[in-house]
């Protein structure tokens, strides 16, 4: 993936808005086996068939449904909340 050469050797979080059901998230991973995701989608159907996939591994991604539009912001969002905090690095 050149067009997103600077993911291709860093150890990053990326935040998914819209993941849908993975075209971008498995291809980055391929690219680089080091990032994590955490990503999320207001289709609900859309979120379980990226879980679905091959190589899903919830270790790297955190695939969940949510509507920012409409819902409150979930636990794994918020610093220190949820079942590991997160560090971007840049």
């Amino acid at each position: 993936m050149t067009h997103c050469a600077s993911l291709a050797y860093v150890q990053a979080l990326v935040l998914e808005v819209g993941c849908g059901v993975g075209n971008s998230t498995y291809p980055l991973l391929e690219s680089n086996p080091a990032l994590r995701f955490t990503s999320f989608d207001f289709a609900a159907t859309a979120v379980e068939i990226l879980k679905q996939h091959p190589q899903y591994d919830s270790n790297k991604i955190d695939a969940f449904c949510w509507d920012p539009a409409v819902d409150e912001i979930p636990e794994r969002l918020q610093p220190g909340m949820g079942e590991r905090e997160r560090e971007i690095e840049y």
